[in-house]
């Protein structure tokens, strides 16, 4: 679930903490449930995991959770005046094509994304995933080190 959230936490405490500020401070798990986060694992683990596990089924292609779908959100109408760019230069896979779809859940269907990517698996791989769900690859071009990838949401 964290992964859907750009997160990489590895520790316990780091894990936790992602956890709660995510899932439990935005509303997508009850409040209730915080407790469990530090309590011992006999007591409390197994309210826990029937959460996680219900979040994680509530998950749809996009990576948004059903009471994110429930909720609106405001669209104030007004233009992007840019391309957003995003750096995924030292992001692993598949990590950088996580971030890239998150990023991608923001914006409206023909906006465009602009990626920097790493060589190697990155530019192989990120790419080849967009098309695969759709995403028109607009163009792909070397800057120095980095692939610039632009992107147009299905």
């Amino acid at each position: 679930l964290l992964v859907t959230r750009g997160e990489d936490a590895r520790e316990r405490e780091a894990v936790f903490g992602a956890f709660k500020k995510h899932f439990i401070d935005s509303g997508l798990v009850d409040k209730s449930i915080e407790v469990a986060l530090y309590d011992t694992p006999k007591e409390s683990s197994l309210e826990l995991a029937k959460e996680v596990l219900k979040l994680y089924d509530s998950m749809d292609h996009t990576l948004k959770f059903a009471k994110e779908r429930e909720m609106k959100i405001e669209d104030n109408g007004s233009k992007k005046e840019s391309t957003p760019l995003k750096d995924y230069r030292g992001v692993a896979c598949p990590m950088n094509f996580v971030k890239t779809k998150m990023e991608l859940a923001k914006l409206n269907s023909k906006d465009e994304l602009e990626i920097l990517l790493d060589s190697g698996s990155p530019i192989e791989n990120v790419p080849k995933s967009l098309e695969g769900e759709g995403h028109t690859i607009k163009e792909i071009k070397q800057e120095g080190d980095a692939w610039r990838v632009s992107i147009i949401k299905k």
